[in-house]
């Protein structure tokens, strides 16, 4: 390996295909690369089956493509992860080192960070070179989601991880021509101090991170049978989208704790958000407040949630979402 410079970005897979998110920081390598980050774009896929993803990690705009697939990769282990990681961004010498802002990555970035001596910014919805400096620029939520932070990067490799549907994704371009080299294992230690005992998939045919259109309730729903009638089995089916909801909804048993959204639970930025009974407190609003279209229905006409809302309608939930369900539905049959 020689020294790379550029971005170096740890993709994801999943049962052979790579996830969505890889195709958005490919789209976030090229973008900074567009401003002036100097090197190529270089693509890392650790784990099992990963190796069939390389062909397309080069369709998307990375040159070289370094997959580590094996068997004793099948789970996530962070000794074994961090010992690959930090060897190649120190043969590799990347300026930039891309993450997903996801389960897996919220752990290895920041011991990869600590390991490398190096800058961290997490959950960043945009990246760019500034000016004169050539230094990147990192931009977060912070306080809550209230406010937007830009963080300039003052070591190399500065590793950031990248909030989902934040980043516009690479276009494919088939035929494309890269490098593919296999890296070593023999020297991994996988014998560490923990193992997975078990894996337990989440429910749902789609994660909130990653749904385009998601329905969401609030404790104003009442109960869970009316959660059920008007936004899970209602407003959500006709839509084909996916269904959360706020803390208060959880503790109120209205949904399980995985489909919390907010601080403490799971960041979205769907294409649209219907915030139902929702009186935007700031640990919702951190959650959901990157979503492209808002659309808010309370019958608290000074709700906070109106004020980052694109659309808002006042008034009793039951009563707005029966006819627009209604609606939906001839449309979709029609």
């Amino acid at each position: 390996m020689t020294a790379a410079g550029g971005c170096l970005v740890f993709a994801e897979s999943q049962e052979g295909k790579l996830m969505r998110s890889t195709a958005e920081l490919l789209g976030a390598a090229a973008k900074v690369r567009r401003e002036g980050l100097r090197g190529p774009i270089t693509v890392a896929l650790l784990g099992m089956n990963s190796a069939p993803c390389a062909q397309e990690a080069i369709a998307l705009g990375a040159e070289s493509v370094y997959v580590a697939d094996d068997a004793r990769l099948e789970h996530y282990q962070p000794e074994e992860f961090l010992s690959l990681a930090a060897g190649l961004c120190r043969d590799l010498r990347p300026d930039v080192v891309m993450f997903g802002h996801g389960a897996m990555s919220r752990d290895l970035a920041p011991k990869l960070a600590f390991r490398l001596e190096t800058g961290l910014t997490m959950d960043c919805v945009d990246l760019g070179l500034e000016q004169g400096t050539g230094a990147l620029l990192a931009c977060k939520p912070v306080f809550g989601g209230n406010v937007l932070a830009t963080y300039v990067a003052e070591h190399k490799p500065h590793i950031v991880t990248v909030r989902a549907r934040t980043m516009e994704p690479a276009e494919r371009q088939d035929g494309k021509e890269g490098s593919i080299s296999t890296l070593s294992l023999d020297s991994l230690d996988v014998a560490g101090r923990l193992r997975t005992t078990a894996t337990v998939k989440e429910e749902g045919e789609v994660k909130l991170e990653e749904a385009t259109r998601i329905v969401g309730g609030g404790r104003g729903i009442g109960s869970p049978e009316n959660f059920a009638a008007y936004l899970t089995d209602g407003l959500a089916k006709v839509l084909a989208a996916a269904v959360g909801g706020t803390r208060a909804a959880v503790d109120s048993k209205f949904i399980p704790s995985q489909l919390q959204i907010g601080l403490t639970g799971k960041i979205i930025c769907p294409d649209l958000y219907f915030a139902v009974a929702i009186s935007g407190a700031p640990q919702h609003m951190a959650g959901c407040s990157k979503s492209k279209c808002i659309v808010a229905i309370n019958r608290d006409s000074f709700a906070p949630i109106f004020s980052q809302a694109h659309f808002g309608v006042v008034g009793d939930y039951q009563k707005v979402l029966t006819p627009l369900i209604a609606r939906l539905r001839q449309e979709v049959s029609a």
